[in-house]
């Protein structure tokens, strides 16, 4: 998280809605799921966060549905 300024034991058990302002965190769970309704690819998508000094910055998200066998979503992957 470098470009957000955090230390990963700073932010172990967070998930990155808490990493966005409120509003951003409800615009983007809602695109959550509807992309993962749809077991559809994240491409670029924006979204603000909050920095380690609490400015907002951009980044662009993307992301690969994870299916189990059966094609059931799981999940995205995590980037470490």
């Amino acid at each position: 998280m470098n470009i957000l300024g955090y230390n990963p034991d700073g932010i172990i058990g967070n998930t990155l809605f808490d990493l966005m302002p409120k509003k951003e965190a409800v615009r983007v769970n809602e695109i959550f799921k509807e992309i993962s309704s749809e077991k559809k690819p994240i491409v670029d998508m924006e979204n603000w966060n909050l920095n380690k000094e609490r400015n907002e910055v951009c980044l662009l998200t993307n992301g690969i549905p994870m299916l189990d066998g059966e094609s059931i979503f799981f999940g995205f992957p995590r980037c470490r």
